[in-house]
């Protein structure tokens, strides 16, 4: 499922539109604009709330699933401010079955990068210890900064963390460099593990994500071909990646070219009937692999509403929304650890009471 401010959107089923409409079940002051998706695993969702559009940090967080309506506001319990910083920074939600917790990451770049993990089973914020190696390496990694600040692509898999890490080679050129950022969640570290090299050639991430049980990337590749008479021509080619083991990649699928772009956009989930669904800042497309075919099935511009269905278009509203995150719909609940807390702080409050029945006897 994709999630827009108040709607649903199915990813299987992407002609249907806008579906169940959403009532948000925590408070958000003034609109939607100022709620952010920051991470998600489990169907649950970490939200972002700030209190003005412009606000440098977050007014809270929250973890929420839409499914069920449960949601649970993060404790401020050891947390420094650079938590709740809103741009610089990075989000990853994750689970450790040992323990039985979900918990938070969250890396911080600047002024100096610095860790931080939420344990939603204990109910507080703490400090990781981070390598000068680490620091280096974070150094020109962080989310974008925007309206929106965009997460890293980042994924869970076998308990340990994946994030997508995209350097820019050249201002406004679109080259660029990828590896991945692993955090082991057991052992708390960070290693970077290299990533096929374009060279120069003008790239954009349109995927980073796990198919059959394995990490891919997927990445459009900007060809630029001189014609009859010096006519300069552009057309795309996608490439799928797929890493094995810890490292090595193989290039699994070469399509196009094609007489469409895809640039700047982004691969938003691989139907089962194989088909790609693919979407841009306000459009979502289907992309047919084997008529190589590209069909508009969801705009959440008004201007382009006339290719929508009625219905569609009837769900839409008229308004101009944009997609702010996707999960997958689960019954997981971000209170499941409340009793667990109750009793807890009881044995607590009980062993620190008979310590001081102890004393006062003596």
């Amino acid at each position: 499922m994709v999630l827009f401010p108040k709607f649903r959107f199915d990813c299987e089923t992407p002609e249907d539109g806008l579906t169940g409409k959403l009532r948000l079940p925590f408070y958000v002051p003034f609109n939607y604009q100022n709620v952010s998706i920051l991470t998600s695993l489990h169907g649950l969702l970490c939200v972002g709330i700030s209190e003005l559009e412009c606000s440098p940090e977050y007014y809270s967080l929250v973890l929420w699933n839409p499914l069920t309506g449960d949601n649970k506001k993060l404790s401020t319990k050891g947390s420094r401010d650079e938590c709740y910083d809103i741009s610089d920074g990075i989000f990853g939600l994750y689970y450790i079955s040992s323990d039985d917790d979900y918990r938070l990451l969250r890396v911080k770049r600047y002024p100096s990068a610095c860790i931080y993990i939420y344990s939603l089973k204990s109910a507080s914020w703490r400090k990781v210890r981070s390598t000068e190696d680490f620091r280096q390496r974070a150094s020109n990694w962080a989310s974008l900064v925007g309206k929106y600040p965009e997460q890293p692509k980042h994924i869970l898999l076998n308990e340990k963390l994946y994030f997508l890490k995209q350097v820019d080679r050249g201002e406004g050129t679109f080259i660029h460099s990828y590896s991945v950022m692993r955090f082991e969640t057991k052992t708390e570290k960070f290693t970077e593990i290299v990533m096929p090299s374009f060279g120069n050639q003008m790239t954009s991430s349109l995927d980073f994500m796990v198919l059959k049980g394995c990490i891919h990337f997927c990445v459009a590749i900007l060809i630029e071909d001189t014609s009859y008479m010096e006519n300069q021509r552009c057309y795309e080619m996608i490439e799928l990646w797929r890493m094995d083991g810890d490292g090595d990649w193989t290039k699994v699928l070469t399509y196009g070219p094609m007489s469409f772009f895809l640039w700047s956009q982004s691969l938003l989930h691989v139907m089962r009937n194989g088909n790609w669904l693919i979407q841009n800042e306000v459009d979502v497309y289907v992309l047919d692999m084997k008529k190589h075919t590209k069909e508009m099935v969801f705009t959440c511009n008004p201007i382009y509403a006339q290719r929508m269905s009625k219905e569609a278009y009837d769900r839409m509203g008229s308004k101009n929304i944009t997609p702010r995150g996707k999960y997958i719909e689960t019954t997981v609940s971000p209170n499941k650890y409340s009793l667990y807390l109750q009793i807890n702080h009881k044995f607590r409050y009980h062993a620190s009471a008979g310590a001081e029945m102890e004393v006062q006897n003596k």
